[in-house]
């Protein structure tokens, strides 16, 4: 079966709630979990708006792109996607098809791989976490070099940590991600230049100020 990269990311609501809700609902209509990263906090991307919890995972599928593209919006909206004319925008759940197998799709409503991943750090660290030697089809680079070779200097942080809900006074919940969920370990990740982490610890760097 072909192996499909999945990032998921929003930033409304509880943030970390609504990813695994996301994860349960992929896993049950898309195909058989492989492989997830730790998850990261980022910055809004493209426009000003609260921070972004991001997470990649791994299926094996015997689903074609159109259907997953199907299964996606459907997931999506049951779980309150709203679509607007913007580009970009605050949602409480985005699914976005980055790899599947070194398919290379360009039509109308689908391209894979996602045209930008290589410009976007909040992409690339957790991809690097997992599959640092991943070839993308199209720019014959490995996930590891074009970490090295990003020029977005956007902040990204791996949580280790519950995030504070400070809409609804609770913590969100943990995001150990893994089976065993034990804390993700450090990151083995090659020289990053301008993409790496902000802080002294990829697990425990400040929010930029400002």
């Amino acid at each position: 079966m072909p192996i499909v990269y999945l990032i998921l990311g929003g930033n409304q609501g509880n943030r970390n709630e609504i990813i695994s809700e996301a994860i349960d609902l992929v896993t049950s209509q898309i195909g058989i979990q492989m492989d997830s990263s730790s998850r990261y906090e980022s910055e809004s991307w493209g426009f000003k708006s609260e921070p972004f919890i991001n997470q990649i995972i791994v299926l094996n599928t015997d689903l074609n792109p159109e259907e997953i593209l199907e299964k996606i919006h459907s997931i999506e909206d049951q779980l309150g996607r709203t679509r607007k004319t913007k580009q970009y925008e605050a949602r409480t759940i985005d699914i976005d098809l980055l790899y599947m197998d070194s398919l290379v799709i360009n039509s109308a409503n689908l391209v894979v791989p996602h045209p930008r991943i290589a410009s976007r750090r909040f992409v690339l660290l957790p991809l690097a976490e997992i599959a640092p030697e991943l070839l993308d089809p199209v720019t014959g680079k490995t996930v590891a070099e074009m970490l090295e070779q990003c020029s977005d200097i956007s902040y990204v942080r791996r949580l280790v940590q519950p995030i504070p809900d400070t809409k609804n006074g609770n913590a969100e919940q943990s995001p150990w991600n893994r089976s065993s969920h034990q804390k993700p370990g450090p990151l083995h990740l090659p020289n990053q230049g301008r993409c790496r982490i902000s802080g002294s610890s990829p697990d425990q760097s400040p929010p930029p100020k400002g």
